[in-house]
């Protein structure tokens, strides 16, 4: 079954420090700045949440940590990007 683009966007955008999500066949791409355990935490909670909501779709969730780089530079050049979260004024 097809990944459902934007349930994924919508469910794992709850979580605030999520900057993009990029999908690829059944691979989910979470990009966050940086490292945070409790982030983290809530990332896989949302992930839980997909699993149950789409108990016959495959995914494959990364989550990456850019450390301040330039999102085209994480060469997810496969990826499409679904979802990018507004920059704050």
């Amino acid at each position: 079954m097809m990944i459902n683009h934007k349930k994924v966007s919508k469910i794992l955008s709850q979580v605030l420090e999520v900057e993009y999500i990029y999908i690829s066949s059944y691979n989910v791409f979470t990009i966050i700045n940086n490292f945070d355990i409790e982030v983290l935490s809530h990332i896989y909670d949302k992930e839980i949440i997909l699993h149950n909501q789409f108990p016959s779709t495959l995914f494959d969730f990364h989550v990456i940590f850019r450390y301040n780089k330039d999102v085209n530079k994480l060469n997810l050049t496969e990826a499409k990007q679904i979802y990018k979260r507004k920059k704050e004024k």
